[in-house]
């Protein structure tokens, strides 16, 4: 034993606990289970040999699913966690995974404070948990959930419930895998004699030996089985002999004597001087410390975005659009800057942000790679306030966390005097599709970025006079007369522009020279470039162990690799402790040019999207939001030219990640579209049972009536203006429950259109714009006025 916690690093290891972690504390063994169920059964196998799935299939049999899980849970309920067990929260383990169904775990980190997220199921992916709380994945389920009391989720207790299972189990023993990756595992309370064990330590120790990764297998167990030690041994697993107990009690001896006290002070929450919570300090860029790292001009002339030092240093230009917002955000709290990919929001932004940095007490920008957290940032600002103190938020392509965003702006809306201004980038097509806050248009203003003006070129012109930046400008060019170069650059920077320098100053097409670029690779480099590029194409945040994943390769390979990138696909920390480091190129318009050149047939591209979906690990966040983006961005599933397939791929994704509201929204949408009714109506009713009502489900379940109203053969047209009827007073009661979702409107006056076609009158119709109009005022979105305006052009022709 001293041995193995000498070895142990908690923070570092990944703990999974068996049936015989439970059984200190009173909770029966599988076998044990299974003969206290017996004695219900009629004739009782208490005495028979039966394993416990055989005896729970024959209990449900006889008795019903909800009577089996009803006695599960009574048999369990009731066990109080005792002995070593207690100790698990005092230490920081990397993650749990257990395979028992009671609660001893989650009632340990319970008593003492420390945030625990369970997931028992696909559906807890979606559950977004605080950040820094340990997951603990139940891979067999949990009493508190199953089908039998009405939940989605079950125990795995019957041979049946391994196979209706399966898709957590991948999900969870994927999560396992890549952990093994990057941590040592450690299996307690696990026979020997268990196959399961000996089936999950070989896929550990063959992803351990196939990557080349220096992670451990260790096996603890009760059981002293010296020959069946030497097996797991000769495949290179570690095995000791003894209790949970005793390990907890010996990593707790191990402890300087200051940590084997328990402390009562509450962690530090406060990140001075900023008032910034805790939680914000790893997911934010703090611009006033962003401004002393070392610039990097050639990255910017290759396409990246201008950091915060690039601008320090003076190696970028001063748009004409920049006094007015910086104007807008001294007097109002939010500010929307908007424009085509690639036209130079962020770098805009980021100036702004410095401009304003100077009067206010902190700068800061979401990272991106993380989810946004409105409560967090709402504390934030109440927190300013009562310092008497100021500070500005730059969201950069916010389109992804709009619901957040507008959360926050609710918030600076209804406060007299916000001490937090925001300031939010976004692609103008995707921010006009969604739904903001009312407060985005009452309390901002928007600007929008399209062609470089006289006076950017001017400016820009002006940089090549700089030393840094003249030896990277092509020689031709510096050679052409100052009246020449203006109508160059003129002809070029239009609003779809690579912010990119060293590409405006070409003398030759930039998809040519990125393309030039690509083949001068090594072919191991070209699959990385361009897979990382469709993924970045399509929104998804990139990450090393996706890209590992999707392509099978290997650890030892990677860094000479990555090496050869260097310049085009950039390395940079997101959680390094889960092995979460960051990939990008160069700029997202420059992903997607190499995307679609190297993704031009259409079965490469569906290789990629099934064998992503089929790389997505649930547990990490950034791949859930990757599932998202591959379900509704430009580059995503609508590439594919076949109808069924995008059905197919997106049925993958909503078993993956049966709690996402976004994929369902999609399938059910493609169903429609595709004129499948049957089909999307019993989507809808799976979307019903498995996720929150809202709005968009709301609006599909009218759309689908007004398709059948046109579609469905042999009615007469009576009927059909019935279905239109029923589908408008559904549509009307989405406005009630829905007010301020601009869309509700749009698919009311849909309805109101339809019935006019039929000639059963424009009254719907004309409550629809009625509705609209008074809706515009409050909503204050100007893409509501154009759904007016819409419906307004069908009545006059009804008329």
């Amino acid at each position: 034993m001293e041995e193995l916690v000498a070895k142990l690093n908690p923070r570092q290891t990944a703990l999974l606990l068996g049936a015989g972690a439970s059984i200190p504390s009173g909770a029966p063994s599988g076998v044990e289970l299974g003969r206290r169920l017996s004695i219900d059964l009629a004739p009782s196998t208490s005495d028979s040999d039966y394993s416990l799935s055989e005896v729970c299939s024959i209990y449900e049999r006889q008795l019903g699913r909800e009577a089996l899980a009803s006695q599960v849970a009574a048999l369990l309920r009731a066990v109080e966690p005792t002995g070593g067990i207690q100790l698990l929260p005092r230490f920081d383990w990397y993650r749990i995974y257990g395979t028992n169904f009671d609660q001893l775990v989650e009632r340990v980190y319970a008593s003492a404070k420390v945030p625990l997220v369970v997931r028992r199921s696909n559906f807890d992916f979606s559950r977004q948990a605080d950040p820094g709380a340990l997951e603990y994945y139940k891979i067999h389920g949990c009493i508190s959930e199953d089908v039998g009391f009405g939940h989605k989720s079950r125990m795995l207790l019957t041979e049946e419930d391994y196979e209706s299972y399966a898709d957590f189990r991948e999900a969870a023993f994927r999560a396992l895998s890549a952990d093994i990756l990057t941590k040592d595992l450690l299996i307690v309370g696990q026979s020997l004699v268990d196959p399961h064990l000996k089936e999950l330590v070989r896929d550990a120790l063959r992803i351990r030996a196939k990557s080349g990764t220096p992670g451990r297998v260790f096996v603890l167990a009760f059981a002293r089985d010296e020959q069946r030690a030497l097996i797991h041994q000769g495949r290179g697993a570690e095995v000791y002999f003894g209790s949970l107990d005793s390990l907890l009690g010996g990593l707790l001896e191990s402890l300087p004597p200051e940590e084997q006290r328990a402390s009562d002070a509450s962690p530090i929450e406060v990140f001075e001087p900023t008032l910034l919570p805790a939680a914000l300090i790893s997911v934010t860029t703090d611009a006033a410390h962003a401004m002393s790292l070392m610039p990097n001009v050639r990255a910017v002339f290759n396409g990246s975005p201008a950091t915060y030092a690039d601008i320090a240093a003076g190696h970028t230009f001063r748009r004409s659009e920049h006094a007015r917002i910086v104007e807008s955000l001294a007097e109002r709290p939010i500010a929307v800057l908007l424009g085509a990919g690639g036209v130079g929001k962020t770098t805009l932004a980021r100036q702004v942000l410095l401009d304003i940095g100077n009067g206010v007490d902190a700068a800061w920008e979401h990272t991106n790679a993380f989810p946004l957290r409105a409560d967090y940032w709402i504390e934030y600002e109440k927190r300013l306030r009562e310092f008497g103190k100021r500070a500005v938020l730059l969201v950069d392509d916010c389109v992804d966390n709009l619901s957040q965003v507008s959360q926050i702006a609710d918030h600076l809306g209804r406060e007299s005097n916000p001490a937090l201004r925001v300031l939010l980038t976004a692609t103008t097509g995707k921010w006009q599709q969604r739904s903001k806050s009312r407060y985005v248009f009452s309390h901002g203003n928007a600007f929008t970025l399209s062609r470089l003006s006289r006076e950017d070129i001017n400016e820009l012109l002006r940089l090549t006079a700089l030393a840094a930046i003249r030896e990277l400008v092509e020689p031709s060019f510096l050679s052409l007369p100052p009246g020449e170069q203006f109508r160059i650059l003129r002809e070029r920077c239009s609003a779809d522009m690579y912010v990119c320098m060293k590409n405006i100053f070409a003398s030759e097409e930039l998809d040519y020279i990125l393309l030039r670029e690509y083949g001068e690779l090594e072919q191991s480099a070209q699959d990385i470039y361009r897979s990382v590029s469709a993924l970045e194409a399509l929104g998804a945040r990139v990450h090393r162990q996706l890209v590992m994943r999707l392509l099978g390769l290997e650890a030892g390979a990677l860094a000479a690799t990555l090496a050869s990138l260097t310049g085009i696909v950039t390395e940079f920390d997101i959680r390094p402790r889960d092995g979460l480091f960051g990939w990008e190129t160069r700029h997202r318009v420059i992903a997607a040019t190499i995307a679609r050149y190297k993704y031009a047939q259409q079965a490469e591209l569906d290789r990629l999207f099934e064998a992503l979906i089929d790389s997505i690990n649930p547990s990490v966040r950034l791949e859930v939001e990757t599932a998202r983006a591959l379900c509704t961005e430009e580059y995503g599933i609508d590439r594919l030219s076949d109808p069924t397939r995008q059905v197919d791929l997106l049925h993958k994704v909503v078993r993956l990640l049966p709690g996402e509201s976004i994929p369902r929204h999609r399938l059910i949408r493609h169903l429609i579209d595709q004129d499948r009714l049957d089909d999307a109506a019993r989507e809808l009713r799976n979307a019903g049972d498995a996720i929150r009502p809202n709005p968009v489900l709301a609006r599909y379940e009218v759309l689908l009536l007004v398709r059948k109203a046109e579609l469905t053969p042999g009615l007469m047209a009576e009927d059909r203006v019935a279905i239109l009827l029923d589908a408008a007073a559904k549509a009307n009661g989405i406005i009630t429950r829905y007010p301020d979702d601009m869309h509700s409107y749009r698919i009311y006056g849909d309805v109101g259109i339809a019935l006019a076609g039929r000639g059963a009158g424009v009254e719907v119709l004309q409550d629809a714009i009625r509705k609209a109009s008074e809706a515009e005022t409050r909503i204050l979105d100007p893409a509501l006025g154009e759904v007016r305006r819409r419906m307004e052009s069908e009545l006059r022709k009804a008329a």
